[in-house]
């Protein structure tokens, strides 16, 4: 059994740390704490299926199945925190739009919304303040825009690099007009959440479901676990877990086909 979980762990720090695509440059470093957390969870999944059915195969198909959920849990809470980040765009217009109105620059006007809105537009704050004269407001934008990784960033970064370079009298009433475009997107984005949550958490019912019932039938009943004990048992429980690998992976790809992207370069 020890060297199942260092298996699994194994398993779960490469699923952790390998790149992900379409996914923020913010949020795709390695977690060492969420590789730990998977690799504790698959253990423990392992150890505990383990004495309720003596069965090492049951037991490590058990921790697979949770070691291929971990990341995903994670995912979705990734989401919800750049979707958090995101409800604060309308914010960070409507401070810029002020500052404009009392006669600031588009860069200090952008610098202290940034300041004042708080966590979500830290990052934003210490570029501008570390930028200063070495490197233009447009090309700081540009490389934050990369680093967001977010299509109402490349929107707003885009507009207030034109505003900064156009300027006018005319700049609040398109930072409104923008500020109404990122309102509409992000309630299309909560109203996308929502339908798709439900989803989720259909297909993680369909996921564990059968696998804990196998789990019971095999404490519950000893001629299940006879047969499950054996090599045909073994080779079902197998098949039966790439099913459940093939299916969330298929699961996850097809949710992603529906999140917005960016523009080409």
């Amino acid at each position: 059994m020890r060297w199942i979980s260092v298996g699994l762990a194994g398993t779960a720090a490469w699923m952790a740390v390998a790149p992900q695509p379409r996914r923020s440059p913010r949020f795709g470093a390695p977690n060492p704490r969420g590789v730990v957390a998977i690799a504790a969870a698959a253990s423990c999944a392992a150890l505990l299926t383990w004495a309720l059915a003596a069965d090492p195969v049951l037991a490590a198909a058990t921790a697979g199945v949770v070691t291929v959920i971990a990341p995903g849990v994670a995912a979705t809470r990734r989401d919800r925190v750049r979707m958090t980040e995101a409800s604060r765009w309308p914010d960070l217009l409507a401070g810029i739009r002020a500052r404009l109105g009392a006669g600031e620059p588009v860069p200090v006007a952008t610098l202290e919304a940034a300041r004042r809105i708080g966590p979500p537009f830290h990052r934003l704050a210490q570029a501008l303040e570390e930028s200063g004269r070495r490197t233009t407001f447009a090309d700081t934008l540009g490389a934050l825009a990369e680093d967001w990784s977010d299509p109402i960033a490349d929107r707003v970064f885009g507009t207030l690099t034109i505003a900064d370079r156009v300027g006018g009298p005319r700049v609040g009433e398109v930072l409104a007009t923008l500020s109404a475009s990122v309102a509409d997107d992000l309630r299309l984005r909560l109203a996308h959440e929502a339908a798709t949550t439900e989803q989720r958490l259909t297909a993680l019912i369909a996921l564990v479901a059968p696998w804990a019932l196998l789990v019971l039938t095999v404490v519950t009943n000893p001629a299940a676990a006879d047969s499950f004990s054996g090599s045909g048992g073994r080779v079902v429980v197998m098949v039966g877990l790439g099913a459940t690998v093939t299916g969330f992976a298929l699961t996850r790809r097809s949710l992603r086909l529906s999140t917005p992207g960016r523009p080409a370069s």
